[in-house]
């Protein structure tokens, strides 16, 4: 297993989005891959500054929106922060259109006791959706798109490819 750091500002600018800034670029702990953000859902574009700052040390934008303000926190999330990835509600997920569209996706799990899920679950429900052969392109693409180092990729789809071929042969 590998563990990459995400810091999260706490949904308040001033001194707590510095100190996170200050970790970021003063301390730039092992493993850190992108810069979040939580807490209630101010107006996004106050945290615009400490995001470019993040993006200038190479680091990912998931800011977190429209779990409680609606489309228009994740509009400022994805225009003003140039949020990396967005995650609708199940209920409105156009799974099969985006994959029907040749779109790559990957399935996550965020915040699992908030959201009262898993990954596990969340894959199972793609499998619903889409049919279990799907799931390992979704996995593909999840460390695609993940912050891993190009080596770990490789070792990820190294694995996948090698369970993949195992389960095929025991079908």
């Amino acid at each position: 297993m590998t563990v990459n750091w995400i810091l999260d500002i706490p949904g308040h600018t001033g001194e707590p989005a510095e100190v996170v800034m200050d970790l970021c670029e003063r301390c730039q702990p092992e493993g850190l891959v992108a810069l979040g953000l939580g807490g209630p859902e101010t107006p996004r574009a106050d945290f615009a500054p400490y995001f470019a700052r993040a993006r200038a040390l190479g680091l990912g934008s998931v800011p977190h929106a429209g779990e409680v303000a609606g489309p228009e926190s994740v509009r400022a999330a994805v225009d003003v922060l140039k949020a990396d990835r967005i995650v609708p509600t199940l209920a409105d997920h156009p799974l099969p259109s985006l994959i029907g569209a040749g779109i790559s996706v990957s399935i996550n799990s965020d915040d699992p006791p908030m959201f009262g899920t898993t990954l596990t679950r969340e894959l199972q429900i793609a499998a619903q959706l889409l049919g279990s052969e799907q799931v390992p392109q979704l996995l593909r693409n999840a460390v695609n798109a993940s912050y891993a180092t190009d080596e770990l990729k490789v070792s990820y789809l190294t694995d996948l490819a090698a369970f993949e071929a195992t389960a095929l042969t025991k079908r």
